[in-house]
Parts: C-alpha cells; sequence; structure tokens
C-alpha cells in the first residue's frame, strides 16, 4: 500500500487575493492624501502600486474558482475538461460548480455572469492589450487614467475577493448529496477555512 496525499489550493488563491486587495486598499488611502502641488510623482508611483495590487487580487480570485472547480471534480468524478483552457473558462467553472452544489437557477445565472466579468479581467491580465484606448475613470484621480489603472483600481478588486470568499462560503453548506461523503466531508472542512479567511479579512480592514 502506497500513502496518498491531497491538498486544495484554493485557500492558498484566496489568501493571497485578500492580502493584495488590504495592499490595494493601503495604496489608495495614501493616494488619497498625496494632493499636493509637489505630489505629481508620489501620485504616479501609488496609482501604479494599486494597480499592481489589485491585478494580484482580481487574478487570485478568479484563480481560486478554478482551483475549487477543480477540487469538487476531483471529489466527485465529474470530467475536469475545459477547466483552466483558453476559452469558456468561466463557464465550464460555472457548471461543475453547479453540478457539485445546489445552486438555485436564479442565484446561478447572476453569478456566472459575474463570474465572466471577472475572467475577462483575469484574461486581460494575462493577454494584455497594448493599444491606446479613451482616459476612463478613477475614483481617486480628476483625471482620466489608462484601462488597467481604472479595471483593477481598489474597487475591483473588493468586488472580487468578495465574490470568491461569498461564494465559497455559500457553496461548501449546499452540496449536493448524491455525490457523497467525500465532498460533504471537503465542504464541511471549506467552510471552516473560508470563516477564517473571512476573519482574516476583517482583521485586515480594521487596520
Amino acid at each position: 500500500m502506497r500513502p496518498m496525499l491531497s491538498w486544495d489550493i484554493w485557500p492558498l488563491w484566496l489568501r493571497v487575493a485578500i492580502d493584495h486587495e488590504a495592499a490595494a486598499r493601503r495604496f489608495r488611502a495614501e493616494l488619497l492624501t498625496a494632493d499636493g502641488p509637489d505630489d505629481d510623482e508620489r501620485r504616479a508611483l501609488l496609482v501604479e502600486e494599486e494597480t499592481r495590487a489589485g491585478m494580484v487580487a482580481v487574478t487570485a480570485a478568479a484563480f481560486t474558482f478554478e482551483a475549487l472547480a477543480l477540487s469538487a471534480a476531483s471529489k466527485t468524478g465529474l470530467s475536469r475538461a475545459g477547466i483552466g483552457g483558453s476559452s469558456g473558462t468561466a463557464a465550464r467553472v460555472a457548471e461543475v460548480l453547479k453540478q457539485c452544489f445546489a445552486i438555485p437557477q436564479s442565484q446561478f445565472s447572476r453569478w456566472r455572469a459575474d463570474l465572466k466579468l471577472l475572467f475577462r479581467a483575469r484574461n486581460e491580465a494575462v493577454h494584455s492589450d497594448a493599444g491606446f484606448h479613451d482616459p476612463l475613470p478613477h475614483p481617486a484621480l480628476r483625471a482620466g487614467v489608462s484601462r488597467p489603472v481604472h479595471v483593477y483600481r481598489l474597487e475591483n478588486a473588493s468586488t472580487a475577493v468578495e465574490g470568491a470568499l461569498g461564494t465559497v462560503l455559500a457553496l461548501s453548506a449546499v452540496p449536493r448529496q448524491r455525490h457523497g461523503k467525500i465532498l460533504r466531508d471537503s465542504a464541511a472542512a471549506w467552510t471552516t477555512i473560508a470563516e477564517e479567511l473571512r476573519d482574516h479579512r476583517r482583521d485586515l480592514m480594521s487596520e
């Protein structure tokens, strides 16, 4: 007999997302104080830092969903085909999770649409378009900004993290009974992990 080990990787990605959301929040707070006439260079640096932290938070949130779907599929014997592929990843991730967890259809439709937006932002980070675009708004700046600065701003990082964390908590409470004990036991453990990550995020937000 040979011992076998298993380790879910989604909590690591979710922790990365949470920590970088907190970093983006710190940079935003500094950016709001850099409003003097001689602060142009500091503002530019802080905008770049917020964008970088937000980009990591958004992409890590997407990776959380992919890793969660892969883990659920492996525990239920479902096909993993299409997860991690170049096209339709969001739809496939959503479908696998729907098969593993009891998600109401109305909620599933909204959730799948949100996933598509998240994965579109993830794809823009991986396959960036360096072409010219119209300036876009940023909540902390009076001037228009480039698309990456707009897409990976703090607000979108927080939306991505809240979506990933909330989804894990919601799904882990409703594993489909037909998939058996392995998924139910895993889901119970996932609830505990997600609650700990939620508390970690609250601690960061209160600093």
